[in-house]
């Protein structure tokens, strides 16, 4: 008996209890804490010209002719009154950046022959711009002239303004 009793000794001692000892429960794992989902951003878009066919199309207004040839200061006209309208009707609400972010994608699909017409046409395009804004009458005879008919009696140099920064923002001018 003397190798069962060390035996039940040797039990005891790797931490068996006595039956008479009531047994402590083993602690369940507690659940592992998962975290919420969490949103995935949405990307905000990147507008592009494309779309923006008004914008575009008045801008292509500036590229349409170069300087010396037939009928200059009626395309300039044309060009002229095209972003008035434009930008009366559409740059107020518009934010600046986003205005920059779209006339740069479309400064970015000109060649170099129609990027170099643009900044030599834009100086004479803005300084009409302006004349139209301050006094649309004194520009009258050119516009019917170039058969453009404005389709306000006033515009805001603010509108015009904003889009005067947006082109000279992103081309670097």
């Amino acid at each position: 008996m003397t190798a069962a009793a060390l035996a039940l000794a040797l039990l005891a001692g790797c931490g068996q209890q006595p039956e008479s000892q009531s047994a402590q429960p083993t602690p369940s794992p507690t659940p592992a804490a998962t975290e919420a989902p969490q949103p995935t951003a949405t990307p905000t878009p990147v507008p592009v010209i494309g779309d923006y066919p008004e914008l575009s199309a008045a801008l292509d207004a500036c590229v349409a002719y170069g300087q010396g040839e037939a009928g200059v200061s009626l395309k300039t006209a044309i060009a002229a009154a095209g972003l008035v309208e434009w930008s009366e009707s559409y740059a107020a609400d518009m934010s600046g950046d986003t205005l920059a972010v779209l006339v740069a994608d479309w400064v970015s699909g000109l060649d170099s022959a129609n990027y170099e017409k643009f900044w030599d046409n834009w100086g004479e395009i803005d300084t009409l711009c302006r004349q139209l804004i301050q006094d649309p009458a004194s520009q009258k005879e050119l516009l019917e002239s170039a058969g453009v008919t404005l389709s306000k009696t006033s515009y805001s140099l603010d509108n015009y303004t904003k889009l005067y920064n947006a082109v000279n923002r992103s081309t670097g001018k």
